[in-house]
C-alpha cells in the first residue's frame, strides 16, 4: 500500500481522489486502448486467485470486485457488502478499503450503500481506491440497471512516456480534480513510479522517452510544462516543448 498523507482538518475522500487522479487519467485511456478489440470478458471468482479474461486478445488478470452502481436508485454499493456471496478472495481489496476507511475515518469507505448524484461521485470513489491500493486499472461492465466495477490487481502499465504523463497531469488539473498540486504530483510519481529531479521552480520528471519539466507559480500550482522527447521514439517525435 502506498504511503498516504492526509490533512485531518479536511474531508479525506476528496484528498484521496485528487492524489489518485493523475494516475487514473493516465491508466484509464491506456487500458481502454489496449483492450479495445475485446468485446467479451469472462470471470472466474472460484479460481485461486480470481481471474478475469478478455476474450480474443489473450489478456488475463487477477480480478477483484470493487462495487456496483444502480441506476434504479442512484446508489453505489461496495463489494465488501457482498450481497452476491462472492468468495472472500474476490472482495479482499474491497475489504481492505473498508479497513482503511475505519482507520483513517473515511465514512464513504465504511458505508455499504452511498447516494450518487453524478458520475463524478463514482470517479471520486474509484480514484480514491487507486490511491489507497496503488493499483492503476479497473474495468467497468454494464448491468441491466447500471454498472459493476472490477479492479485488475496485476495490471502492468506501459513504460511512462512523456506525452502520456504530460496529458495525465494536465487532464487531472483541467478536470478539476487537483487542489494541492505538489501533494497530488508526489503521489503520482510514487505510484507510477517515476523519478524526478527538483529544480529551483519545480521538477523535471524523467520518463522512458524523455523529460518533462514542470514549474510552479507563487501559489504552488503547476503553471508551465515543457517536454523533450528523445529522437528514437516510435511515434516520430523529435523533441519539442509546450507551455501552459
Amino acid at each position: 500500500m502506498p504511503r498516504i498523507t492526509l490533512e485531518h482538518q479536511h474531508p479525506a475522500l476528496p484528498q484521496l481522489a485528487e492524489q489518485g487522479a493523475m494516475l487514473a487519467q493516465e491508466s484509464i485511456p491506456e487500458f481502454n486502448d489496449r483492450h479495445r478489440e475485446s468485446k467479451i470478458f469472462s470471470l472466474n471468482f472460484a479460481a485461486n486467485p480470481p481471474q478475469i479474461v478478455f476474450e480474443g486478445i489473450g489478456k488475463r488478470y487477477v480480478v477483484q470486485f470493487l462495487g456496483s452502481f444502480s441506476g434504479l436508485d442512484n446508489t453505489w454499493m461496495w463489494g465488501w457488502n457482498n450481497i452476491n456471496q462472492y468468495p472472500d478472495a474476490a472482495i479482499q481489496i474491497a475489504n481492505n478499503l473498508r479497513k482503511f476507511g475505519e482507520m483513517a475515518n473515511v465514512p464513504e469507505l465504511t458505508t455499504p450503500v452511498l447516494p450518487i448524484a453524478s458520475e463524478v461521485d463514482i470517479h471520486r470513489l474509484l480514484f480514491a481506491a487507486i490511491r489507497i491500493t496503488g493499483r492503476p486499472a479497473f474495468h467497468r461492465a454494464p448491468t441491466e440497471h447500471g454498472h459493476v466495477y472490477y479492479l485488475l490487481h496485476d495490471y502492468e502499465m506501459l513504460p511512462p512516456g512523456v506525452v502520456a504523463v504530460q496529458r495525465a497531469i494536465m487532464d487531472a488539473i483541467h478536470g478539476g480534480w487537483i487542489v494541492n498540486h505538489p501533494v497530488s504530483l508526489d503521489a503520482y510519481l510514487e505510484m507510477r513510479p517515476l523519478t524526478a529531479t527538483d529544480t529551483e521552480k519545480g521538477k523535471i520528471i524523467h520518463c522512458a522517452d524523455g523529460d518533462l519539466e514542470l514549474e510552479f507559480d507563487d501559489h504552488q500550482r503547476i503553471a508551465t510544462v515543457r517536454f523533450q522527447v528523445n529522437e528514437q521514439t516510435a511515434d516520430g517525435l523529435r523533441g519539442g516543448q509546450t507551455g501552459n
